[in-house]
C-alpha cells in the first residue's frame, strides 16, 4: 500500500512540473493533478494497465544483466525506461547463454 501512495505522489508532482514548465501557476497546477491523478486511478484501479512506449527503445543488455540482483526487474525498467517484460526476456537470454540452450 505504501508504494501505490508513493507512486500516485510521484505522478501528481510530475503532471505539476509539467505544467509549471508551461507556465500554469503553481495552486492551479496542484489542483489539475490532484484531479487528473484521481481520474487515472478511479478509470483503472485493481487493473494491469500497460502504456507502450511508443518507440524503439535499445536498453544495453550488458548493463541490465550485471545490474540484476534476481528480485529488481521494476527496478531496472525504470532505469533502462524499458518494460519489465523486456527485462525478463533480456535475463532469460543471458541466462540461457550461460546454460549453453536457446531461450
Amino acid at each position: 500500500m505504501i508504494e501505490v501512495v508513493a507512486r500516485r505522489r510521484e505522478v501528481k508532482d510530475l503532471i505539476v512540473q509539467k505544467m509549471l514548465g508551461k507556465g500554469i501557476a503553481q495552486t492551479m497546477a496542484e489542483i489539475l493533478a490532484a484531479l487528473a491523478v484521481e481520474c487515472l486511478w478511479a478509470i483503472f484501479v485493481g487493473q494491469q494497465v500497460y502504456f507502450p512506449k511508443g518507440r524503439n527503445v535499445k536498453a544495453d543488455p550488458d548493463a541490465i544483466w550485471e545490474g540484476f540482483t534476481g528480485r529488481n526487474h521494476q527496478e531496472l525498467a525504470t532505469k533502462f525506461g524499458v518494460s519489465v517484460r523486456r527485462i525478463e526476456q533480456i535475463i532469460a537470454e543471458r541466462t540461457a547463454a550461460l546454460k549453453g540452450a536457446k531461450p
